[in-house]
């Protein structure tokens, strides 16, 4: 009892400063629990966006062997690109094209 009792200070102490590394970590826990809640919501839209937009996101994709291989032949040329863009347009997946350029068609003038 006497060997106990005069080692208990240290396991006291060692007591205590797992309390405080606890109460610390829980704080801790506490600061980022909003900001991984908000990632966490942010991942489900992303996995939703992406979810409705696999369709055009696999056409995208099976259409990118075909333009890698237009932008190869014309940098045969040179080391430069020889391409006119008739037409560009940007979609959000779910949204309407925003063409660029003529502000009246898909295409601009020079490839009418």
């Amino acid at each position: 009892m006497r060997g106990l009792n005069e080692g208990s200070d240290e396991f006291f102490g060692a007591l205590s400063g797992i309390r405080g590394n606890l109460d610390a970590t829980t704080e801790l826990i506490g600061d980022l629990r909003p900001s991984v809640s908000a990632s966490i919501a942010r991942i489900r839209e992303l996995g939703d966006t992406v979810r409705r937009g696999t369709p055009v996101i696999t056409d995208a994709l099976d259409v990118l062997p075909l333009m890698v291989g237009a932008f190869v032949r014309s940098m045969s040329y040179g080391s430069h690109l020889q391409v006119y863009n008739c037409s560009l347009g940007l979609r959000l997946i779910g949204e309407k094209p925003v063409w660029i350029g003529s502000p009246n068609g898909l295409h601009s003038e020079a490839c009418s």
